[in-house]
């Protein structure tokens, strides 16, 4: 993920700051002070521009666990435009993490999209390279 978001800082760079599509980073572990490893460079993409929005879930922060799950599905109808926009989507984690992220999206697509069945839908985007997982145990 830190080489896609540095080479959007080289294209914003190259081809300036409105002639790309929008970035944005959903971020998430268990504590920020512990595991926020990258925790000045994401901010300062966000600073930069190079990313339009970073959403961060600390999931032992509060008492209610929050997820990237969580928070993707409360921005369901945004991520259902990026989604018409031809949006591409890169889950990197741990292997549950990313499958509760592909199930929200696939629920997201039906709910927003109208796309009937999300299970295929989201096939359909991983076929085309627009869902791509790295995934570990």
């Amino acid at each position: 993920m830190r080489a896609l978001c540095l080479e959007r800082k080289f294209q914003q760079k190259k081809l300036g700051k409105g002639k790309r599509g929008k970035n944005i980073l959903y971020f998430g572990c268990k504590n920020r002070e512990q595991d926020f490893l990258y925790k000045d460079e994401m901010e300062g993409w966000k600073k930069e521009g190079v990313l339009d929005e970073l959403h961060l879930a600390f999931s032992r922060e509060q008492k209610e666990k929050v997820y990237v799950q969580n928070l993707l599905e409360q921005n369901g109808e945004e991520t259902w435009k990026a989604v018409e926009e031809g949006a591409h989507f890169y889950i990197c984690g741990g292997t549950r993490m990313g499958k509760d992220v592909v199930v929200v999206l696939q629920k997201i697509c039906e709910k927003f999209g109208s796309v009937g069945n999300g299970v295929k839908f989201c096939k359909k985007m991983s076929e085309e390279g627009r869902l791509v997982q790295e995934l570990w145990s």
